[in-house]
């Protein structure tokens, strides 16, 4: 009895707990037009080669009496790379799991965040102003670009003739007809620019000759 014990002993002493561990890094930023795929800093540990890869997502939208799902295959254009490219545009924070196997079936996961940034235009046209080489003319109220995630920055492009070219009101005094554009940078640093929120139009002086 006393040898069945030493056995036993000497049997779960050279037993070990294999352990993994799966980090899909820090949370991502996804602007319009960005290219961005998943998993760009992934590490992993403890695995034996080969490795398996699992993307998991859900997003349910109710609209009325109806309920729509999307899952990972809606998002990333594989769901079973380690790196998957972001296919489509979400609104808010959209959070993805990882699940990584090896050969021998040891599993671990971790989960990323995106956040989305999205900017809606107007179809309306520039507003046209009529003014009087040499007079100026107050700018204020309208915008036909707005993004998700405040607080904004303010660009008007060109910035010739305006009083504050970082602020939504301004005195405008183009020496020329002048289109006026709004750039909008969200706290995600994310931007956009519309396509042109006030057209001044300057009518010149009129000069008699002797």
């Amino acid at each position: 009895m006393k040898n069945r014990y030493i056995f036993l002993f000497i049997l779960f002493s050279n037993f070990s707990f294999s352990q993994c561990l799966v980090t899909t890094g820090a949370d991502l930023v996804s602007c319009p037009d960005d290219s961005i795929f998943m998993g760009g800093n992934l590490t992993t540990s403890g695995f034996t080669p080969p490795l398996t890869y699992a993307w998991e997502t859900h997003r349910q939208w109710v609209i009325g009496s109806h309920t729509f799902n999307y899952f990972a295959s809606d998002f990333l254009d594989d769901t079973t790379s380690a790196n998957p490219k972001l296919i489509s545009q979400e609104e808010g924070v959209l959070n993805f799991k990882l699940t990584v196997t090896d050969v021998n079936g040891l599993s671990c996961s971790d989960s990323i965040g995106v956040h989305f940034s999205n900017f809606m235009y107007t179809l309306a046209d520039a507003w046209n102003y009529y003014i009087t080489e040499g007079d100026s003319i107050w700018l204020n109220g309208f915008q036909n670009i707005a993004g998700t995630v405040p607080p904004f920055q303010y660009v008007w492009k060109p910035s010739t003739g305006l009083s504050d070219s970082t602020s939504l009101g301004f005195w405008a005094k183009p020496k020329v007809t002048t289109l006026y554009k709004l750039q909008i940078t969200d706290s995600l640093g994310c931007s956009a620019t519309g396509n042109g929120s006030y057209r001044v139009h300057v009518n010149p002086l009129s000069v008699d000759e002797n």
